[in-house]
């Protein structure tokens, strides 16, 4: 079994930041980030298990992550259970880790 280490808190604050653009408020809004500007932590893994928590999508488009807000939400998480919970087990094991320190 593989070890799970938190997100920092730079991390974090990267993917809250990302999420709250103002582009993705209103459905069908899409913010176009470079691959090589995500911290180094943040594997495709983490920011689609993050990004389907929070109800978006992730693409990946070449170079390219366009995190999306769907016109039309799931009521439900869509995919594998361990794909999920890879990528947003680090997410939360960093929150909780900085509201208690």
């Amino acid at each position: 079994m593989n070890t799970v280490y938190p997100l920092s808190a730079a991390c974090i604050r990267w993917l809250d930041k990302t999420f709250c653009h103002p582009a993705l408020a209103e459905p069908g809004g899409t913010v176009v980030r470079k691959i090589s500007a995500v911290p180094r932590f943040i594997t495709q893994t983490v920011l689609a298990g993050v990004a389907r928590l929070k109800g978006f999508e992730v693409k990946v488009h070449g170079s390219l992550y366009l995190i999306s807000r769907p016109a039309v939400t799931a009521a439900k998480l869509v995919g594998s259970d361990a794909v999920i919970e890879a990528g947003v087990l680090p997410y939360l094991m960093g929150k909780r880790a900085l509201a208690k320190g």
